[in-house]
């Protein structure tokens, strides 16, 4: 399935976009299409010949005259300007932009002439500063293919070279344009993934060392937001994170020494940045559990203080999700209590005004207070004992908000085969109402995306999970590789990918893994007895009658490099049902007994036998 139907991204925008537009009725939506609509039609039309006198003023003209730069600069708040920008991109003129400014590019450099330039910079201007207010827009530079062009010339020697030269020149607006895109993209929701496929580490590394102070505050920003610094062993990445987290706590120091009875905004080569942009990125960076104890002993407690006490609602907000993902380092639980008043503080914002200050505050002491097990050992995740495994109660789903349709849309599937199933965005993020429904159900299922790995409430869920020994069945939703704490949780255990097959198919699966756990009908399995087992339909699968020849040809058309004298159909069924009822013998098995010992022929092994899955049943 396409990931962008399986999140609902659009949906999910127009359903806040409607919202704002009807708490917003001094906006006139309609004069501001119309304007917008004719906006886009233009900058269309300009890019059949983009560099013809008559595109490049035509395109420079209705910039100027519908103040693209700045489409906002009647309005104050921050949901107006969200509204503003996000009408922008719904009707086309980011999307037209960035393919003008591709055309433009692929005509040759745009410095050849001043024309081409100005008005190159003007499109670049008006897709930069808009995009900050709208993670529409900044889907949209994706999508349009202009966000990877702009990462392929940061490439290029001629920015690099710039980047160490004083002076504002032509190159050095138009590089810091394309960090600053760059940089609202990965601050906005565009997917880590899509950054690091590009290599975006090695890309904006040496910006990080510029003669600009915009130049440098920008890259450390991105960094903080979608570098991979997951590589232990890879000293190179180690210090650049270092490097980042040091300066992103200077710029939060020159904050607070500044400014003694409200934040505000740090100044770099007169371009400005809020307090909250910088607590944004070091939260960003207090993802990775590499990153967890530098933060912390870089000084940054006392500062979530400072933040706590007197800064705005999102600067509040940003410092206890900071909070939040730093208590997940054990290490870092008891310099977090002696801090002078951040206990305190974090008590006051539960009642906090906004309420999801509130919430993140009361995750963050719950995640303190609470006796967290280890959830990896020697490398693995620690097995529960079988005195915690239970079939009776409901199926728990563990997802991100982002995920909020596709989760709805499975369980209306599992209701109507007679589950009990139980949403974790049901409990308003309340840490206890969550635990308790952890801690009653049969099975948990958790989402497989970036969304799910980012956000300290979903891992709070899944650690509950491990905690009280639940099954964790994983849902591949959207293609990415879990690191840290995520895969440590789901190594080992079957699961259903979303993203590869329609969705019915999917949940037909799920069903099959999950049997009778979490069923309507099923009775409470007394404490300390052994988890029912779930079997497999009393139907027949036509594997099993499979002689030889069949069993070859199906391993030659899978690339399958067993020893298939060994291996019957019968035994094929067999491993089938085994890599759902005991994941970890079944792994030991095929490595042990049929010498599957490498990565590339597990991999081919689950495909071939999801595709056996697949299969239908003979009565």
């Amino acid at each position: 399935m396409d990931i962008e139907e399986l999140l609902a991204i659009g949906e999910d925008f127009r359903r806040q976009h409607k919202r704002r537009q009807a708490e917003h009725p001094e906006i006139d939506v309609i004069a501001m299409r119309e304007k917008f609509i004719k906006a886009r039609d233009i900058i269309d039309s300009a890019s059949s010949d983009p560099t013809s006198r008559k595109s490049v003023m035509g395109v420079r003209d209705i910039v100027d005259r519908e103040n693209l730069t700045t489409p906002w600069m009647k309005f104050d708040t921050s949901e107006q300007r969200r509204l503003v920008c996000d009408q922008m991109a719904y009707d086309g003129v980011t999307e037209a932009l960035c393919r003008y400014c591709i055309r433009l590019l692929a005509t040759g450099p745009v410095e050849r002439s001043p024309d081409i330039l100005g008005v190159y910079v003007k499109s670049l201007q008006a897709v930069w500063t808009p995009s900050d207010n709208s993670a529409l827009m900044c889907r949209q530079c994706r999508k349009s293919g202009f966000l990877e062009k702009i990462i392929a010339e940061l490439k290029t020697d001629k920015y690099l070279r710039q980047s160490q030269e004083p002076g504002f020149t032509n190159q050095y607006t138009t590089l810091k344009m394309y960090l600053g895109i760059v940089y609202n993209c990965a601050k906005n929701g565009v997917g880590r993934r899509f950054f690091t496929e590009r290599g975006i580490d090695k890309t904006i590394l040496p910006y990080t060392k510029s003669r600009s102070e915009l130049l440098v505050a920008l890259s450390h920003m991105i960094m903080a937001h979608v570098a991979d610094f997951t590589k232990e062993d890879d000293t190179d990445d180690d210090e650049a994170s270092t490097v980042t987290v040091k300066y992103l706590m200077k710029l939060l120091n020159k904050a607070v020494s500044l400014l003694s009875a409200t934040f505000g905004e740090i100044v770099a080569d007169g371009t400005k940045f809020t307090v909250e942009e910088v607590v944004h990125s070091l939260m960003a960076l207090s993802r990775k559990n590499q990153n967890k104890v530098k933060v912390a002993d870089a000084g940054a407690l006392s500062l979530m203080v400072q933040l706590m006490k007197r800064g705005d609602a999102g600067e509040r907000y940003y410092a206890v999700m900071t909070l939040f993902h730093l208590a997940f380092e054990e290490t870092n639980i008891p310099k977090i209590k002696q801090q002078p008043d951040l206990i305190k503080y974090l008590l006051v914002l539960v009642s906090d005004e906004s309420s999801r200050v509130g919430l993140g505050a009361e995750g963050a002491l719950y995640t303190l207070q609470r006796n967290r097990p280890q959830p990896v050992e020697n490398g693995k995740v620690r097995e529960p004992s079988p005195a915690l495994k239970t079939t009776s109660g409901h199926i728990a789903i563990s997802y991100p908000p982002e995920c909020h349709k596709v989760m709805g849309r499975l369980q209306s599937y599992l209701e109507k085969k007679g589950y009990n199933v139980w949403m974790s965005g049901n409990c308003n993020g309340q840490p206890e109402t969550m635990a308790t429904a952890i801690e009653k159900s049969s099975a948990v299922l958790v989402c497989l995306c970036q969304a799910y790995e980012d956000n300290p409430g979903c891992r709070l869920e899944a650690e509950e999970a491990l905690k009280h020994g639940k099954r964790i069945v994983p849902l591949m939703i959207e293609r990415f590789d879990a690191q840290g704490w995520l895969a440590s949780l789901v190594s080992m255990k079957l699961c259903v990918d979303f993203t590869t097959l329609p969705f019915r198919d999917c949940v037909s699966k799920l069903f099959q893994i999950l049997g009778t756990q979490g069923l309507g009908s099923a009775e409470p399995t007394p404490k300390g007895t052994q988890a029912e087992k779930w079997t497999p339909p009393s139907r027949y699968h036509p594997a099993k009658f499979w002689n030889d020849d069949a069993v070859k040809k199906w391993m030659d058309d899978n690339d399958l490099q067993i020893p298939y004298p060994n291996v019957t159909g019968k035994t094929l069924v067999f491993l089938m049902n085994l890599r759902m009822q005991a994941t970890e013998f079944f792994y030991h098995y095929v490595y042990k007994e049929l010498g599957v010992s490498n990565l590339e022929a597990l991999c081919k092994l689950g495909d071939a036998l999801d595709k056996l899955q697949d299969m239908a049943y003979l009565d």
